[in-house]
């Protein structure tokens, strides 16, 4: 089940990703895209639930270890596979993503009055997240694998507990 709905997320996402290209949200409609780009994560956060449980099935046993490797091996399966649709979205379909993405932010935070320093700091926190380079890609996976590690341990411990 790990496997399974790892690719079942990871399809779901890369379709998304595609119609909020189509639609524009991720181009020129940022005020959109800015909060429909969290959907693949969700969806990926809540398929951990189902793979876990899938995997319990109607087992005598299944230990905290055992939900726990099964959520872990989604987790890193998609992370890796989500962040090779981002890079290869980002270079060959939406290069002037960053580009778009932070005029967008950065006509947001004057409209709100940010001083200088919040302009900055955003503007870095940025350049980090969604610049297009190695690290950034970097920090999508570790980030996206984080969570997904915090909630295959919450899945592999509620699950279990449910079945006993």
């Amino acid at each position: 089940p790990a496997i399974k709905y790892a690719l079942i997320a990871l399809a779901i996402s890369a379709v998304w990703i595609l119609f909020e290209h189509f639609m524009g949200w991720n181009t020129t409609r940022h005020d959109i895209g800015q909060y429909t780009r969290m959907l693949p994560m969700v969806l990926f956060w809540v398929l951990i639930f189902v793979a876990v449980n899938q995997s319990r099935g109607s087992r005598e046993t299944y230990s905290f270890n055992e939900g726990l490797r099964d959520g872990l091996l989604m987790s890193l399966l998609y992370c890796a596979g989500f962040t090779l649709v981002i890079l290869l979205y980002q270079k060959f379909l939406n290069p002037d993503f960053f580009t778009t993405l932070k005029a967008f932010t950065l006509e947001q935070m004057k409209a709100a009055n940010a001083t200088d320093a919040e302009i900055e700091s955003s503007m870095k926190s940025m350049e980090m997240s969604f610049s297009d380079s190695p690290v950034s890609y970097f920090l999508l996976f570790v980030f996206s694998f984080g969570w997904g590690l915090i909630l295959s341990a919450i899945a592999a411990r509620e699950i279990g507990r449910a079945h006993v």
